[in-house]
């Protein structure tokens, strides 16, 4: 017989509740689902008060309340029950509502319900958390009943532990939810970061520590960046200064801005790549803040910008170079133009070779960055390379293909000097280590090669690719060098011509005008008047004639550079007037009016005074020559510092394209058929030229039917003024 001490019944209630509290708080820790704990809790607390009938509902979002468990509910009173709630929806510490059905205001939305059921009693047990109403629990009594205060603490006790496991699931599940989003846009951001044309860093603050970055920042310094876990690191990144030193860490626009919280728009910044050559990088940074302005990271973008940076760099070259090479047309200045270029920006060292008539090569012209140096590369490119030779620059100027050698052996040295051995040594102690070799060619011939060299450090294609830009633009100036040359030893032999045949022609000149003056003296007997016309007649044709190879005899000598200015006092308005008085007959003869507008008083100057006489007389003689009828106005005047005299006709006036050809030498305007004008072509040509010899010029303004106006300026004191001979 079992004799153990029982529990007075009285004290049994109160053990059969701990033991319930126990029991749930061990299904909550041990339950894996919220939902598997509902229904032990409804069937516990329905054993432990002895009610008749239970269930439990929970909120489930905007939608009231749902029963999730229930003991001997019909389906009835389910459906007529879900969503009742005696709370308000926003209420933050609802607490328990107990009473008649019948009786109590609260229940009278499911006093229908309950009665259809048979329920006379309701209590209803909150469930809450942190002031969320999150459901409750429905107990029902058949008959009236008087729930008292230890059942609804251990009720609510048991809705307690009901709400904190709802709680915790739905935390878990919103962890879960938020866990599972944030790895999603964590792909996302990283797909899209991925797939950037940028490199893209993004760091830790405020350690500095690089949480992500991109294949991109790879593929910019060609090398994988060194793990970073603190700013200090960022110094392996290869950074330089403007000055060429080492780019601290701090100094990284991504450093400054986990730093400073600083934001860096576009900064550039030199890189040393993992390939050993140098880059380009442009770096934008800022921090990352949340919405309360707490900086959480610092992120930078990098776009590689080398290619730009070179492009610009080529670009300025070239024009420097073209500006080099056109700033003179003799050939020396031009090829060692061409060589000063290449040499120091691009090259150690350069060699420009010219092929000579016979396909020969020689060396024109050496340089090199060490004026030192220079000695050594003239002794290694001495010496004529003949037509047929295989040695390099002679194949690069034959087949017209440039030459890119990256790394010079010792192999390619021997090449070099095989026409020469005993330069040999020269090569090496030069320590070539890589070379371009160019032809240079004009119009489809080969002019000779250019060669720049590399003592350090090796030519790419990139820098082949320059070099072939340089060297077409240095073939066309030495081109154009040669034809400026060619064309000047024309020019000079031209002049030669005119000056010999001018000379043979004015002996015969002097010597008919010497016998004229016999005859009209009637040393050998009287003249009739006939006789003294047509004698006349030979004298103003040999004067004529002798006026015209004295223009051809100013144009050569200026053409020769053999003319010079003699400066001396002169009255200007007296050398006027001498030259109206020649001129006068002229007019006569024509039926023209001369007419003279001169200072009262002397117009004293220093100039040339038989080169003005000249300039006056190719003026009116032009003038006269062209103006069929009516005047020619000479006006002499006087400025602060300049003798001014102008030329004006009624002739047919000039076109406005032939205002400035009128002054090349032997152009003539057209006057149509049958109007023939004799003359050279030369007398505005040597006017001008030798204006501008004495410091002067000589312009003009006309129109079509309105006649011509010629202006020459001189200074008052050519000696202070004139230009060299050019």
């Amino acid at each position: 017989m079992d004799r153990s001490p029982q529990p007075a019944e009285s004290h049994r209630q109160p053990l059969d509740q701990l033991a319930l509290l126990y029991a749930m708080a061990d299904h909550i820790q041990r339950a894996r689902d919220v939902e598997q704990i509902y229904q032990k809790a409804l069937d516990g607390l329905c054993s432990a008060l002895g009610v008749d009938r239970a269930g439990l509902q929970i909120t489930e979002g905007g939608e009231g309340m749902r029963f999730k468990a229930w003991t001997r509910l019909s389906d009835g009173f389910r459906s007529g029950f879900e969503g009742f709630s005696p709370w308000p929806r926003q209420s933050r510490d609802p607490g328990t509502v107990v009473g008649d059905v019948e009786v109590r205001e609260a229940f009278a939305g499911i006093r229908e319900t309950a009665r259809a059921e048979g329920v006379r009693v309701l209590a209803l047990v909150p469930l809450r958390h942190r002031g969320r109403l999150m459901g409750q629990i429905v107990l029902a009594q058949d008959e009236p009943h008087e729930f008292d205060a230890a059942e609804i603490r251990l009720a609510e006790a048991i809705a307690s532990h009901l709400a904190f496991a709802l709680w915790r699931a739905r935390s878990d599940a919103d962890q879960e939810d938020l866990l599972r989003r944030f790895e999603a846009e964590r792909s996302v951001l990283e797909s899209v970061v991925k797939q950037m044309p940028a490199g893209v860093l993004l760091a830790d603050v405020p350690s500095g520590r690089i949480i992500m970055s991109n294949t991109q920042v790879t593929a910019i310094w060609r090398r994988t960046l060194r793990h970073a876990s603190r700013v200090a690191d960022y110094a392996l990144w290869g950074g330089r200064r403007r000055d060429g030193g080492p780019l601290p860490a701090e100094d990284w626009p991504l450093a400054r801005s986990i730093q400073h919280g600083e934001t860096v728009r576009g900064e550039e910044i030199e890189i040393e790549r993992g390939d050993g050559t140098m880059g380009v990088v442009r770096m934008s940074s800022a921090p990352v803040l949340d919405s309360a302005d707490r900086q959480l990271a610092a992120v930078a973008t990098v776009y590689d910008v080398t290619r730009e940076r070179e492009d610009e760099a080529r670009h300025t070259f070239l024009e420097a170079a073209t500006e080099a090479l056109n700033a003179s047309l003799e050939l020396d200045d031009t090829l060692r133009s061409l060589a000063q270029v290449a040499v120091g920006r691009y090259a150690d060292w350069c060699i420009i070779y010219r092929s000579a008539d016979d396909g020969s090569v020689r060396r024109v012209v050496a340089d090199h960055a060490d004026p030192g140096s220079v000695d050594a590369v003239r002794a290694f490119s001495s010496g004529t390379l003949p037509p047929e030779s295989d040695h390099p620059v002679a194949r690069v100027i034959r087949e017209q293909a440039p030459m890119l050698v990256e790394e010079i052996g010792e192999a390619d040295l021997r090449i070099a000097s095989a026409h020469d051995p005993e330069i040999l040594d020269v090569a090496r102690e030069l320590q070539p280590t890589s070379a371009i070799l160019l032809p240079l060619v004009a119009r489809g011939e080969p002019l000779g090669a250019l060669v720049v060299v590399r003592s350090g450090g090796r030519f790419r294609e990139a820098d082949l690719e320059l070099m072939s830009e340089l060297a077409r633009r240095g073939g066309l100036a030495m081109d154009n060098a040669l034809l400026y040359e060619q064309a000047r030893a024309a020019d000079r032999a031209k002049a030669n011509f005119l000056a010999v045949m001018s000379h043979e022609f004015r002996t015969p000149l002097s010597a008919i005008l010497g016998y004229a003056d016999i005859l009209t003296a009637g040393v050998h007997g009287a003249l009739n008047p006939k006789q003294e016309r047509h004698l006349e007649r030979v004298k103003a044709s040999v004067r004529h004639l002798s006026h015209l190879v004295d223009e051809i005899l100013s144009f050569a000598s200026m053409e020769a550079g053999r003319e010079r200015v003699r400066v001396g006092p002169v009255d200007a308005v007296a050398a006027t007037t001498n030259v109206v008085g020649i001129m006068e007959p002229i007019a006569e003869a024509a039926g023209l009016e001369l007419r003279v507008v001169l200072p009262d008083a002397p117009l004293p100057v220093r100039t040339d005074a038989s080169k003005l006489s000249q300039i006056l007389i190719n003026l009116l003689s032009n003038a006269l020559k062209y103006t069929p009828a009516g005047e020619v106005v000479l006006e002499l005047t006087q400025t602060e510092d300049r003798l001014v005299c102008t030329v004006t006709d009624t002739g047919p006036g000039i076109a406005a394209e032939h205002l400035e050809t009128v002054f090349e030498p032997f152009w003539q305007v057209d006057q149509g058929e049958g109007q023939r004008i004799t003359g050279t072509g030369l007398g505005l040509a040597v006017a001008r030229r030798l204006a501008r010899l004495m410091g002067g010029d000589v312009r003009l303004e006309s129109e079509l039917g309105s006649g011509s106006r010629f202006t020459l300026d001189l200074p008052l004191d050519a000696g202070v003024a004139a230009d060299p001979p050019s």
